[in-house]
């Protein structure tokens, strides 16, 4: 949903990206969000684990949820995603929105529309490339990537510094990347999300802390996923709830495939500096 704990820089130039590619000056370093959430603590479990420990009960139901989500072929889902960055002049979070669709066919395509405070933008994958369009400008960033969506994502984290919108939720092994940084994880109880009733899970990293809320359901789908940037001047935090899965959808490679509409321009993508082309629109 998309989060390697190494790359805290890179999510930072793809929120360079977007702006960019939206037309939107930069005006802070750009992180992720906070929701506000009360979950319900589960009597039976001690709320700060040691070092090392990850509850049981946390483990198997990431697992459940892993298990399910890699077995899906194709799905589609719609989310609410939440972002701070820190404004310069006060010091302060301001926390922007944006809604998601996000279509994934398995074992390689990717496409994602997203329109917000910060971007009105498309990412598609198609197997061949990935592509990144700005909707208001019509300006688009694109690259040849590898032909599986694991190794898409790693190619755009480490080649791009790009972020695959929701990345965490498209590996094959969603348990194994997950888990990657954590040192301690709790159950913290039953808890609401995206229209269902959840299992709350909290983890905690040495760059990232992240809580999911887990369908509590014979379908275990990812409902809500909050992660915070330790690393990172006052801990911001992103959220994405995802109010509406279809895990059995009839998705036509032409999704996948970005066609550039008339009048549209092509930019580099960002890597360590932003690019002239991308300059001249900010």
């Amino acid at each position: 949903m998309a989060f390697n704990p190494k790359s805290v820089s890179n999510k930072v130039r793809w929120t360079l990206l977007l702006l960019v590619l939206s037309a939107i000056s930069v005006g802070g370093l750009m992180a992720y969000v906070r929701e506000p959430n009360r979950p319900v603590a589960h009597k039976s479990e001690k709320r700060s684990p040691s070092k090392g420990v990850v509850n049981k009960d946390a483990e198997r139901i990431l697992k459940s949820m892993s298990d399910y989500m890699n077995n899906l072929s194709e799905f589609s889902c719609k989310s609410n995603g939440y972002f701070e960055y820190i404004d310069d002049s006060t010091d302060q979070k301001i926390q922007m929105n944006n809604t998601s669709s996000t279509f994934v066919k398995r074992p390689n395509k990717i496409k994602v529309e997203r329109k917000g405070d910060v971007a009105d933008m498309e990412y598609f994958y198609d197997g061949k490339q990935i592509t990144v369009f700005g909707k208001k400008l019509k300006y688009y960033a694109q690259a040849d990537a590898p032909d599986n969506i694991d190794k898409a994502i790693d190619f755009g984290r480490d080649a791009l510094n790009i972020e695959t919108p929701g990345a965490d939720l498209f590996y094959t092994n969603l348990q194994k990347g997950l888990m990657e940084d954590v040192i301690s994880g709790i159950y913290v109880g039953k808890g609401w999300a995206g229209g269902k009733e959840c299992h709350h899970l909290a983890f905690k990293g040495n760059e990232t802390d992240w809580q999911i809320w887990v369908e509590d359901s014979p379908a275990p789908l990812p409902r809500k996923y909050v992660i915070t940037s330790k690393k990172i001047e006052q801990s911001p935090d992103y959220s994405i709830e995802i109010n509406e899965w279809n895990t059995s959808p009839k998705l036509s490679s032409d999704l996948f495939t970005f066609k550039a509409p008339k009048g549209a321009k092509k930019i580099n993508f960002i890597k360590n500096n932003i690019s002239e082309e991308a300059k001249s629109i900010r």
